[in-house]
């Protein structure tokens, strides 16, 4: 997310014209500093926020650490108007995602957020897998 914002880290050297905009975030348990802002705005998220951030979705295990920055992030993201939300899975901790079922589940959401933003269309292509869900908290926006 912070190498998208921060536009002191694009590279010269990149091919000019190639149109790399953000259409939105999948953010698979990120790890934010554990404050919620770092002292060095080099590597701070929070000051880079700019209007016409691109919606986001956050992943989580209901037991990740790293979940608590996150949750500051969304609030300032909601609160400048971004779409911004959240699928916490319960009883699992962070990196729950990189195995199955919990794989499928976490690819069907991003599906069906991607849809909901028009980036895509149609019906994921997995099948749903049973007996897990997401405790899916919706943005306001």
């Amino acid at each position: 997310m912070l190498a998208t914002l921060h536009h002191e880290l694009d590279d010269p050297s990149d091919p000019k014209g190639v149109d790399t905009s953000v259409l939105a975030y999948l953010l698979f348990n990120p790890a934010f500093t554990a404050a919620g802002r770092d002292q060095d705005d080099a590597v701070d998220v929070f000051a880079h926020l700019k209007p016409g951030i691109p919606p986001s979705l956050f992943m989580f295990g209901e037991k990740d650490g790293w979940m608590s920055a996150s949750e500051l992030l969304v609030a300032e993201l909601r609160k400048r108007g971004a779409r911004a939300e959240w699928c916490i899975a319960d009883g699992v901790g962070h990196n729950f995602w990189r195995a199955r079922p919990w794989s499928d589940r976490c690819l069907i959401e991003c599906d069906r957020f991607l849809v909901s933003l028009g980036i895509l269309s149609g019906e994921p292509l997995l099948s749903e897998p049973s007996g897990i869900d997401f405790n899916r908290i919706k943005s306001t926006k």
